[in-house]
């Protein structure tokens, strides 16, 4: 199947799990769908049919067969299962052992791809010393670069801290441009 076919397979899914573009909500299909694309071997479905099976959305819950998900995902480097499987280890939860050095890894990973929400997680670490030696200036750079892309929480996090959203350096280069 060509990754076109695919991604159809997987906004099809979408449609019966929101009930949009003329599809009744049923989450059952949706998770058929996101299933046959998964064991296509896409990241996005991989992801889609973990979280499905950890919240038992459209099939009986199992977290084991969440964290297998969410490994061929996060394998792929899929951000949001990145993130997903950081909070499994962290909490070791489904018969994985707690590592938060494997947490911090997938963390940064899933922030260094540009996840908006990986970016503010890895910036929370940084700032209360969570499983990292606290650093004000990395956490306020994470929470910049996570604030930039819309993300509330970090937006919220840097007014509080009366940060500017944009350094100095980058408001300086869009006055060059």
């Amino acid at each position: 199947m060509e990754n076109e076919e695919i991604e159809k397979l997987v906004q099809l899914g979408i449609d019966y799990y929101d009930g949009s573009n003329g599809q009744e909500k049923n989450a059952h299909k949706a998770f058929e769908l996101w299933l046959q694309a998964a064991n296509q071997g896409y990241a996005k479905a991989q992801h889609l049919v973990a979280f499905c099976c950890q919240w038992g959305l459209g099939t009986k819950k199992d977290g084991y067969q969440a964290v297998e998900w969410y490994q061929k995902a996060a394998a792929q480097d899929y951000p949001k299962a990145l993130l997903e499987l950081g909070a499994l280890y962290e909490y070791n939860h489904y018969g994985l052992e707690k590592d938060t050095q494997e947490t911090i890894r997938l963390w940064r990973k899933a922030a260094e791809l540009g996840l908006k929400e990986a970016q503010f997680t890895l910036g929370n670490c940084y700032w209360y010393g969570t499983y990292l030696e606290a650093d004000k200036d990395e956490a306020i750079k994470w929470y910049r670069k996570s604030a930039q892309q819309l993300y509330s929480l970090a937006i919220e996090r840097m007014n509080e801290l009366n940060e500017w959203i944009f350094s100095e350096d980058e408001l300086e280069d869009d006055n060059h441009k």
